[in-house]
């Protein structure tokens, strides 16, 4: 998506390449470089691409999370925790990815004894690991 479509629909748009500098414990800096550098090189436009993403798709997957653990879905849960731990380990969210992989045992395991509880915790970890992503695409110097 070109920078003028994501102005368009009213989405922050990066400038250039994500701040990195320092650390934020909803997002393991350290482990978003390894990631991209490892599978990418230096694309920071494609590591911004991913980030978006991420922040316009997962908050509906966190949502029917929550519908599948109270409807006692064990297949969905299992599903959609999946796919939000495998959204996660791109944008460096390992703590979001570790408390999606623990639902996910549970549900495979055809219990959600105890999702509810670490669904809780996946929803407030995600906030915060909105939080840091948008601090990590925005612009270095505010507009004039």
């Amino acid at each position: 998506m070109e920078d003028s479509d994501m102005k368009s629909k009213g989405k922050s748009v990066p400038n250039g390449s994500p701040r990195l500098a320092g650390t934020t414990s909803a997002v393991d800096r350290e482990a978003l470089r390894a990631y991209w550098a490892s599978l990418h090189g230096e694309h920071p436009e494609l590591m911004n691409e991913v980030i978006i993403l991420f922040l316009e798709e997962i908050p509906a997957k966190i949502k029917n999370l929550r519908h599948a653990v109270e409807h006692r879905n064990p297949e969905e849960t299992r599903r959609l925790a999946h796919a939000i731990r495998g959204a996660s380990h791109p944008v460096g969210a390992t703590g979001l990815a570790e408390l999606c992989r623990q639902i996910e045992m549970l549900a495979r395991e055809r219990t959600l004894v105890g999702a509810a509880s670490l669904l809780e915790r996946t929803e407030l970890e995600h906030g915060r690991v909105v939080d840091a992503l948008l601090e990590l695409i925005a612009p270095d110097t505010p507009p004039a």
